[in-house]
Formats: C-alpha cells, structure tokens, sequence
C-alpha cells in the first residue's frame, strides 16, 4: 500500500483528526509556491523513503507558510478544541497546552474489512471465485460523495473509477446495521497485501490503489491535475465512523477478481442464523489460512466482541 504524508493531531497523545499533506500544500500562498514546491518530493513523491523523525523536521516549514484559518474549515473536529490546534499549528515545536501536531506517515493497516448481507447467491461469487463489484461512485449511498462541480466530475466520469469500500473495523455496531442485513449477514477481512497484489495482476486497467478516506467538513479544492484517486476518497466527516478503505481502479467499473487466498478471516454478525454459517463455511473450505467468528455483545455494554465460531453464547 503506498505511504501518505498525514498532518496529525493529537489531543494527550490521543488521535484527534488527520489532514492529507496536499491539502496544506494546496493552501499555500503564491508568495511561497517556491518552497510549496520543494515540499512535493520529500512529502509526496518519495515519502515511504523518509522516517517519520525525517518528516516531522519538515513540519514547520509547512505550517508557517499557511494560515490556519485556511484550514481549519476542512478539519474534523469539535470546534471547542480548534483555538488550542490553531496554536500548536502556528508554534514552532508544533506544541499548545494539550495539543501536539505531528508530520508522519500515516500507518495503514494489515487487513482491511467488508460487510455483506446475508444473500447466500450474492456471498457465492466472492467467496468462491474472489468476484469484487466496482461501483461508480454515482452508485454510492451518500448523495454527495465524490460529486465535485465542473471539470474534476467529468475528469472522474472519463477515468471510469471502480470502487469497492471496506473499513479498517470489523466491529462497528452501525455498519453491521447498515450494510450486513441487520447483523445477520458477515464481515469479511482482507490481507491488503493480497489486494495490492491483485491491482499488479489485473489487465487492461490504467492503474490503481488502495486508499484511505479522509473525512473533512468542506468540500477539498482538488483540481482536474489530481490524481482521480485523490478525488475518491474525500468524504464527509459525518461518516467517520466507517474508517474507511477503498479498492480503486482506473477504467474498473465493473468487476474486479482476487485471489480469494487474500480472505483472511470471516465474522457472521450476532444475529447470523445456522443456514448461512454452515452456507459460507461450505463455499470457503477449500479457502487456506481463513478464520471463523461470531459476533457477540460486549460484556456490560454496548459494542460487539468476536470469538471463534462455536465458542460464542448469545
């Protein structure tokens, strides 16, 4: 998966938001687009060369550059904490009260995850013969997802991007809702190394990646020089809590077929019944190295844990 320069805030040492190193980038005035440009290399074209100490050096030549006004619209955040991240950004160490912000890579994970329903038919094709569905984004649920205005829209439309979504969770309560029939259905874990290597596999595509998605409270400038993959992968920051992946590939609408080696592991939501277990399990026997679970309720609360399959009780 390629590295990203990531712009992080933390709150104590806890995560609070991340901002893509483009976007800062992009909010620099003309007075700097010198140094704007000296930053390109280190920051996007070779930033899986550089350690994240390496990085952070370059910090406050971004942030002295660009007033956070012109960026704090695009920040997910409560807005309580946004004087104090305006102080860290305009600060030389990067440093307020409680607030620290940082230039790292952004660390990706190892599996990503994606939620099904319970259609056994619809199961069949990935689980057996690795079948992803790539929508068009004009598809999505979201009305206004990747819908930008004018050029970059149709620069999209001509590029014909087929997406899949995953999530880096495999334990969300509301996605389980949504997207997995009510907890009946299942969540599918991926090796993304696997997925990266179906992207080098698939012909006849101009290209591909596996992204994050970066959720903001304003629509990014990204122009028509972006690349369409950039574009797909900005969302609104109301749907953060998907933790979102997505399986991208140029000239992909469609389907796209995996090596279905890369399933790494299989959770069936608490409300699963014993037709589909014993369903999927019969489509993924021949599947190496997978994993069964069962969703169940956190103890004393209201999340969901996972145990291996036969070990779970209510």
């Amino acid at each position: 998966m390629p590295h990203f320069g990531e712009l992080r805030f933390e709150y104590e040492g806890h995560l609070i938001t991340g901002i893509p190193v483009l976007l800062v980038l992009k909010a620099f005035p003309k007075s700097c687009a010198e140094e704007a440009d000296r930053l390109v290399e280190p920051l996007i074209t070779r930033v899986d060369k550089c350690s994240n100490s390496e990085l952070d050096r370059l910090r406050p030549q971004l942030t002295r550059c660009v007033d956070w006004n012109n960026i704090k619209d695009y920040v997910d955040t409560p807005d309580y904490l946004l004087d104090e991240m305006g102080e860290a950004w305009s600060s030389e160490s990067g440093n307020a009260d409680r607030i620290h912000v940082r230039l790292i890579q952004r660390e990706e994970p190892h599996v990503i995850y994606r939620y099904l329903s319970n259609d056994i038919d619809k199961l069949t094709g990935l689980l057996s013969a690795g079948v992803l569905r790539m929508s068009n984004p004009a598809e999505f649920n979201a009305p206004f997802d990747c819908n930008y205005s004018g050029a970059v829209s149709e620069a999209m439309e001509r590029a014909s991007i087929g997406v899949c979504c995953f999530s880096r969770i495999w334990n969300s309560v509301l996605m389980f809702s949504h997207y997995a029939s009510e907890h009946r259905g299942i969540c599918v874990g991926f090796r993304v190394e696997g997925l990266t290597e179906t992207l080098r596999m698939l012909k006849g595509n101009g290209g591909g990646a596996v992204r994050p998605v970066w959720y903001m409270k304003k629509t990014p400038p990204w122009n028509t020089q972006d690349e369409p993959a950039l574009c797909a992968t900005t969302k609104d920051a109301i749907w953060s809590y998907e933790d979102e992946y997505r399986f991208i590939i140029t000239n992909g609408v469609g389907q796209a077929r995996l090596d279905t080696s890369t399933i790494e592991s299989i959770t069936f939501g608490c409300k699963a019944d014993e037709c589909l277990v014993e369903g999927v399990r019969q489509i993924t026997k021949g599947l190496p190295n997978k994993q069964y679970f069962k969703a169940c309720r956190e103890d004393g609360g209201y999340g969901i844990t996972r145990k291996p399959l036969g070990k779970c009780n209510g």
